[in-house]
């Protein structure tokens, strides 16, 4: 997904800083694309990388623990505050959904309920903010069908001012349509 927003991003004309953890791994090149060292995790690393920026979009992987997605968000937060950022865009997770926890999702039911209860700490956190912009991007919501959980193809995107609803296969379009109208965009891999 992450690779998919980038080159909208890209596409339309943006200037981007992507801050990945290992730059020797990102091969694009493109006139309006900067490659930084750094990861989300270390407050002042990003604040010092985000400097200058209107938006900041991060679309990340959660590795092992659940709650560094809300932790690598509050960072980014608190990033966002102190530099006059106007805009944060999050991908998240399925989980924000409040009916979302109480579904048994098949092999391992206790991780998807920690992923779901730090998806809505995070969300929480976006809606306490009142300083800038914020946009939150729910990955396809879970239905619950009758023993046989599935994603449908909504996805949600709720910001400071509303709630809507994109097809999941133009999930990067939705969240550069949410940035487009700043002048140049942060993506974090």
């Amino acid at each position: 997904m992450g690779e998919r927003i980038l080159n909208e991003a890209l596409d339309r004309g943006h200037r981007v800083t992507a801050i990945v953890p290992q730059p020797g791994k990102f091969i694009k090149s493109r006139h309006n694309l900067t490659i930084l060292q750094g990861e989300a995790v270390n407050k002042n690393d990003v604040r010092s990388k985000i400097k200058g920026t209107d938006v900041v979009i991060s679309a990340y992987t959660i590795k092992a623990d659940p709650l560094e997605h809300y932790r690598d968000t509050t960072n980014l937060i608190n990033a966002v505050q102190s530099d006059d950022v106007r805009q944060l865009i999050v991908l998240g997770y399925p989980g924000t959904n409040e009916t979302e926890p109480t579904i048994p999702i098949p092999a391992n039911n206790e991780d998807w309920k920690a992923i779901s209860q730090a998806q809505r700490k995070t969300l929480d956190a976006l809606e306490n903010e009142t300083n800038f912009r914020w946009s939150y991007i729910h990955h396809p919501a879970i239905t619950d069908k009758p023993g046989k959980p599935e994603q449908t193809n909504k996805v949600l995107i709720k910001n400071s001012e509303s709630e809507q609803y994109c097809s999941s296969k133009n999930i990067h379009k939705a969240v550069i349509d949410e940035a487009e109208h700043f002048t140049e965009v942060y993506y974090e891999l």
